[in-house]
């Protein structure tokens, strides 16, 4: 069967419902890793990083330049949530 033929087959609905579906997935697994690393590093923020939005590159600039003054809890969830490298949190 040729590839446009399968694809023809697709429904509009089955399709925007797949697309959605995995959306949510992966915006579920993105709220988790945010919710974690929020909870673990709370105190490195309040600490270090006050004055800076939460999100914000100024904040991710500030925790950075803090480096191996954060807790290993939260150097552990921005590990885990891919915001930096074990590598780089052991410099």
């Amino acid at each position: 069967m040729r590839p446009t033929a399968i694809f023809s087959k697709i429904t509009a609905p089955a399709l925007a419902l797949t697309m959605i579906g995995g959306l949510v997935a992966v915006s579920g697994a993105a709220v988790a890793q945010d919710s974690r690393v929020r909870s673990a590093c709370a105190g490195d923020y309040h600490r270090y990083c006050p004055s800076y939005p939460v999100g914000s590159t100024q904040l991710k600039s500030c925790m950075r330049a803090v480096g191996k003054r954060l807790t290993p809890q939260c150097v552990d969830a921005l590990v885990a949530a891919g915001e930096i490298s074990r590598k780089q949190a052991r410099r």
